[in-house]
């Protein structure tokens, strides 16, 4: 063994043994993937290039606004206008401008491929992001929200368009069951709520529902929703990892406040007196998940939103979620970027990469 491999040995054992000492969660951390955002990517043609490269992500895609057409951009920002605080973490986030007037909009970045193995996006996972609604007329950033909900949280066991997923998360103006209304109005001003659909295989099946809506869920509370103006953190618990019980349920809360249960859809328990079921071929994950995906056009009034994302996690365990003081940035976390955890970090010899 020559001196430089002895040496680069023993720098890797240190690191290693260094980030077991700091990190304390190191051999127990369960996190798929997560992004603060804290890097600069502009907007414009290159800003996918700048978030592959700074990220974990496996796919960034954007249709550019131009002029009057519709389209969508993604860039990290410092400041949002009209919003005087502090990022949920760090000083940037993640912006998304969608213009859908009348064709829809897919800007979105995913994590696994088709190729990648099932599983990639575990069948039990917990999902967090903080999302903040603009609605500001100084800038003229006003997003006006239709019923027509936006895909949020599209996983795939194929290719996109996908025939292939569980489930599928929304966001949009309107609630579908238990309540099927529109709380705030259409347009709301900036006002959403979760909704769970699912979508092309497996089965869901509310008792309560009329006709057809059977398999869209809505919020079973409202004692949060994502308003203008505000960061919320939601977070979202979804097991398919039952063939005949699978589940969703989520979370809201103002940064640094508590959580309280926007949504709870176990299978096999009854939901606002009716039953609800839920079944899926086969106990899985999926291979991929997009995120925050399309904006849909709408022939009557169209809508345009400016939306910032930041602290976006999935995890098998809710423990590692980034978790929120009062009125302060998420608890720091050690930051693995540009490959996949701890072993990509150490690729060269007593080298440790953040």
């Amino acid at each position: 063994m020559t001196a430089r491999r002895l040496i680069g040995g023993l720098a890797l054992v240190a690191a290693m043994v260094w980030v077991g000492a700091h990190v304390g969660r190191a051999k127990a951390r369960t996190i798929t993937i997560e992004d603060d955002f804290e890097y600069t990517a502009n907007a414009g043609a290159s800003v996918c290039t700048d978030i592959l490269a700074s990220s974990d992500w496996d796919v960034c895609d954007q249709t550019t606004i131009a002029g009057a057409a519709d389209g969508c951009g993604l860039s990290t920002v410092t400041s949002i206008p009209g919003y005087t605080g502090s990022m949920p973490s760090g000083t940037r986030a993640l912006r998304l401008h969608a213009r859908a007037l009348s064709a829809q909009t897919s800007c979105h970045l995913q994590y696994g491929t088709e190729v990648s193995p099932t599983g990639t996006i575990p069948a039990d996972a917990w999902y967090q992001f903080a999302i903040y609604i603009n609605y500001d007329s100084g800038s003229g950033e006003t997003s006006d929200l239709t019923t027509r909900a936006w895909k949020m949280l599209y996983p795939c066991n194929g290719s996109y368009p996908c025939t292939t997923d569980y489930w599928l998360v929304q966001m949009g103006a309107f609630n579908y069951n238990p309540t099927n209304e529109d709380p705030n109005g259409t347009p709301s001003p900036g006002h959403a709520y979760l909704i769970l659909r699912d979508n092309t295989e497996g089965t869901i099946d509310w008792d309560g529902a009329a006709p057809g809506d059977e398999n869209k869920l809505g919020q079973t509370s409202y004692c949060d929703h994502v308003e203008p103006n505000t960061w919320k953190i939601v977070k979202f618990h979804i097991n398919t990892d039952s063939t005949t019980a699978s589940s969703a349920e989520a979370w809201m809360a103002d940064m640094g406040g508590s959580f309280c249960k926007v949504m709870d859809w176990r299978g096999g328990t009854t939901v606002s007196g009716s039953a609800f079921t839920w079944t899926v071929p086969t106990a899985r994950g999926h291979r991929s998940l997009a995120w925050p995906t399309t904006h849909p056009s709408n022939n009557t009034f169209g809508q345009e939103t400016w939306v910032y994302y930041d602290d976006f996690t999935i995890a098998t365990s809710e423990s590692d979620l980034p978790t929120y003081g009062s009125g302060t940035p998420a608890t720091p976390r050690i930051r693995l970027r540009g490959g996949r955890g701890l072993l990509a970090a150490l690729q060269a010899p007593g080298e440790l990469r953040f």
